[in-house]
C-alpha cells in the first residue's frame, strides 16, 4: 500500500500580518510574559523568554 498526500491549488488567507505588526504582536506578548511572571523569573521558578525582537 501506499501513502499519497495530494492537493490542488493553493489557499490564501483573507487576513494577512506584515512583518512589523508581527514583532510589535510578539513584543507585546513579551511584554505581558514578564508582568505576568515577574516574580517568577526573579526567583528562578519561571523561564525567561530572550527575544532578539524586542
Amino acid at each position: 500500500m501506499n501513502t499519497v498526500i495530494n492537493g490542488v491549488g493553493l489557499y490564501t488567507p483573507l487576513d494577512d500580518i506584515n512583518h512589523d505588526e508581527l514583532v510589535e504582536s510578539f513584543n507585546c506578548f513579551i511584554a505581558g510574559y514578564y508582568t505576568r511572571h515577574s516574580a517568577g523569573i526573579v526567583t528562578g521558578e519561571v523561564t525567561e523568554i530572550v527575544s532578539h525582537f524586542l
